[in-house]
């Protein structure tokens, strides 16, 4: 029996979150109250503009935390781009993994 099997599209950082992709290209600077409302942040581009994130992926829910050891907040805001850039590629895989169809 032969199946079809169409292979999962893996995302960049850049398709999931593009327009904090290109602020954080351009040097665009950030303020904190950007970084923590759910809604807007690094996380909440992703799902969308949503924070349904908070119920609903516990993971996600930790990238976006400010001072959590795997939020994308914290090394962002204080320009900490090695540590930004190894909690991005981190949530990139999370979410491909668990939210692309």
């Amino acid at each position: 029996m032969s199946e079809l099997l169409q292979e999962k599209k893996t995302l960049t950082f850049e398709e999931i979150c593009p327009k904090w992709s290109q602020r954080i290209s351009e040097g665009t600077p950030i303020e904190s109250s950007e970084l923590t409302d759910s809604r807007f942040c690094i996380v909440g581009e992703a799902w969308g503009g949503s924070d349904e994130y908070r119920v609903q992926c516990p993971q996600c829910n930790r990238f976006s935390g400010f001072g959590n050891v795997e939020g994308l907040c914290g090394p962002l805001r204080f320009g900490e781009y090695e540590i930004f850039e190894q909690r991005k590629e981190k949530f990139v895989n999370h979410f491909n993994n668990v939210h692309v169809k």
